[in-house]
C-alpha cells in the first residue's frame, strides 16, 4: 500500500527497438528504424539524439557506466577474415570519441571505471585481460600472471573498484583484484561462489545464489589468522539478483529482484553505518 508510480514515459516504438538503457535511467537507446544508426531518448530534457554508428549487423550496443557514453563493438568484415572494433560515443554530443582496433583482442562489451579513463574486457580467445586507457588510447597494464588472469576471465562480468585502480571480479576463488598503478594482485576476499560484484566507496557488494553481502576491503587480515568475513550477510531467495547499490547517506542498501519481474528491495543498515562501523568490521 505505500508503494506509488514516480512516473511514466510513453515513446511510440520504442519497445521493439531497445537496445539498452542507461543505469541512471536517464537516457534510452534504440536502433533507428531505417537500418542504419542510434537513437538515444532523453528521458529527462525530452530530447532525442541521434548516433551515426552505421548498419546494426554484427554490432553489440551497451550504455557505459557513465551513463552519459555508449560502447559500441563492431566487426569489420574484410576479403579473407574480419576484426573487431570497440568505439565509444558520447550522447549528447552525438560524437564518436574513441574507436580502438582490437583484432585478436576481441571480446565481450567492457566494463568502465567510475572515472571513465578506463575499459577493461577478457579477450574471447585464451581469456586474457585487457585494459585500455581511453586517454591514449593504448593498452594500459603488462603481462597479468596466468593465476589472476585466469580467476577474473573465468567469471561472468569484471568490476573496477570505487578508486578506478583495480580491475576486479567474483570468482570460483573469491573476489579477485588486479591492482593497474601496482601491478599486483590485492588480497583476495573469501567469496564462496562466483556471482554479482559491485563497489561504492570503500565498500565491495556481492550477490551470489543464496545471500548477499556487504564488505570492507580495506580492513587489515584479522591479528587471529581466521580469515576475512563480511560486514554484513543477508539471505535472498530469488536465483538472480541485480543493481546493489550501497547508499552510506541513507543508510540503506537496494537490490534489485529479477524473476517473471523484477521488483527492487530496500535493506535498512540503521545502528551499522556509523562512523566506528565506517573504520573497521563490527
Amino acid at each position: 500500500p505505500g508503494h506509488r508510480r514516480l512516473r511514466s514515459v510513453k515513446i511510440k516504438g520504442v519497445s521493439e527497438w531497445v537496445t539498452d538503457v542507461s543505469e541512471d535511467g536517464r537516457f534510452v537507446a534504440r536502433m533507428a528504424p531505417e537500418g542504419t544508426g542510434l537513437l538515444v531518448d532523453g528521458l529527462a530534457d525530452g530530447r532525442t539524439y541521434r548516433l551515426p554508428i552505421g548498419s546494426w549487423r554484427d554490432t553489440d550496443v551497451a550504455f557505459a557506466q557513465d551513463g552519459r557514453s555508449l560502447l559500441v563493438r563492431r566487426l569489420v568484415h574484410g576479403a579473407t577474415d574480419s576484426r573487431a572494433a570497440l568505439e565509444m560515443w558520447d550522447v549528447t554530443r552525438q560524437r564518436m570519441r574513441l574507436r580502438y582496433e582490437r583484432g585478436s583482442d576481441d571480446g565481450a562489451l567492457p566494463a568502465q571505471s567510475p572515472d571513465g579513463r578506463y575499459l577493461a574486457w577478457c579477450t574471447d580467445h585464451g581469456g586474457r585481460l585487457r585494459v585500455l586507457d581511453t586517454r591514449e588510447p593504448r593498452p594500459a597494464l603488462t603481462t597479468v600472471p596466468a593465476a589472476t588472469g585466469g580467476a577474473l576471465c573465468r567469471s561472468d562480468e569484471l568490476a573496477f573498484t570505487a578508486d578506478s585502480r583495480g580491475v576486479a571480479a567474483s570468482t570460483d576463488v573469491g573476489i579477485v583484484t588486479w591492482d593497474l598503478r601496482t601491478g599486483r594482485e590485492r588480497p583476495r576476499l573469501p567469496l564462496a561462489g562466483s556471482g554479482y560484484l559491485r563497489f561504492a566507496d570503500d565498500y565491495a557488494l556481492t550477490w551470489t545464489p543464496g545471500g548477499i553481502a556487504l564488505w570492507r576491503p580495506g580492513l587489515p587480515d584479522p591479528a587471529d589468522d581466521s580469515g576475512r568475513e563480511p560486514l554484513l550477510t543477508f539471505p535472498v531467495a530469488s536465483s538472480a539478483v541485480g543493481a546493489l547499490r550501497l547508499d552510506l547517506d541513507a543508510g540503506v542498501l537496494r537490490y534489485r529482484e529479477q524473476g517473471r519481474t523484477s521488483s527492487v528491495h530496500t535493506l535498512s543498515l540503521q545502528g551499522l553505518t556509523g562512523t566506528v562501523w565506517r573504520d573497521r568490521a563490527a
